[in-house]
């Protein structure tokens, strides 16, 4: 009796077949994996505060000195605009609403233009506490907005707290990425097994 061995061309295409679905399990495992680790506070986080009042900013940037924020700040919002088009590493700003020149309306209606409110949060400080001015706020891209006098703990929460929403979608923004990167080659992978099978 002798036993028939398989054919060279079955094996080959058995151990194809094989690489195919151990890089298919791959992918999958990949995408069921739960990453969501995001820091609490993003510590060293830029913050630039925008107020034409000398002594506003100088309040403001004592209060984030309680944090661990590099803070820059800018008197008008033309030098605002400017910051933040040469630093490119701003991640929050502090807006006051009334500025001579250049609102702060106008200063938010420019920098979303070219950063979306995902990337640059934006909070208004405005000293009148009226619902159109807020509204007004928000349609001009504002994440949000503080009435003033600034209360320290407001400030320091809300900062966190943006912060913490920007972090999210970096870290979500990056797993894409790197997913669809991981997609892409086993994507491939797959194409060259399927076109060994049909060689």
């Amino acid at each position: 009796y002798t036993k028939d061995l398989p054919k060279p061309e079955v094996t080959r295409s058995a151990d194809l077949m094989r690489n195919a679905v151990q890089l298919i399990n791959i992918e999958r495992n990949h995408l069921m994996e739960m990453d969501d680790v995001i820091e609490s506070e993003k510590q060293g986080a830029h913050i630039l505060v925008v107020d034409d009042d000398a002594l506003n900013r100088k309040v403001l940037t004592n209060y984030l000195s309680f944090r661990d924020y590099r803070v820059s700040e800018a008197g008008s919002g033309e030098e605002a605009i400017a910051i933040v088009e040469k630093a490119k590493d701003v991640d929050l700003v502090l807006l006051d609403i009334m500025m001579p020149r250049l609102s702060g309306y106008e200063t938010g209606k420019r920098l979303r233009m070219a950063y979306p409110t995902h990337e640059l949060p934006i909070i208004f400080l405005t000293a009148r506490n009226q619902t159109n001015d807020m509204v007004m706020g928000f349609d001009v891209g504002g994440n949000d907005y503080l009435t003033k006098p600034i209360e320290k703990e407001e400030l320091l929460a809300r900062v966190a707290t943006h912060l913490q929403l920007l972090d999210a979608s970096r870290h979500l923004d990056k797993k894409v990425a790197e997913r669809t990167q991981e997609l892409h080659k086993t994507n491939e992978g797959l194409r060259l097994a399927q076109q060994r099978l049909h060689d």
